[in-house]
């Protein structure tokens, strides 16, 4: 079901149920978390999801409205150079179990981050290929 299925029918009632499938780890650590906060499964994992999306901030206008210049600069965006060394040394960190909380927040930051990048630039080539500015991706 994509989003567009979905939107019409978010905005007529309070909640949709969907169905989800999550990798076993994330599901054990969600499991865990929402023990320790006294919630269940269900309810932990819509406040995370809520929590998540309201850090990304306003809804962006559909991609389809975009100029070009701003749909070429999507598509071919990549996290800085300093963001993505920086990046590297924190997953080598969190391999090596040494990671602090002031770095396990910056993680979580430049993850966002590099997420909404990849996110943002996946829809943007789409369009852009549909457009006809650029050629699909070769495989």
């Amino acid at each position: 079901m994509g989003l567009s299925d979905v939107e019409p029918e978010c905005e007529l009632i309070m909640s949709t149920d969907i169905t989800i499938s999550l990798p076993d780890a994330v599901c054990q650590s969600a499991a865990v978390w929402a023990k320790q906060a006294g919630r269940s499964l269900p309810d932990f994992l819509t406040d995370a999801i809520e929590t998540s999306l309201v850090s990304l901030g306003s809804t962006p206008p559909p991609v389809e409205t975009w100029p070009d210049d701003e749909l070429l600069a999507a598509a071919n965006a990549s996290l800085s150079p300093q963001d993505d060394q920086r990046l590297g040394e924190l997953l080598a960190m969190q391999r090596e179990s040494s990671l602090h909380d002031q770095a396990r927040s910056e993680l979580a930051r430049l993850m966002q981050s590099y997420q909404e990048g990849l996110v943002r630039k996946a829809a943007a080539l789409r369009e852009a290929v549909r457009r006809g500015l650029r050629g699909p991706l070769e495989t």
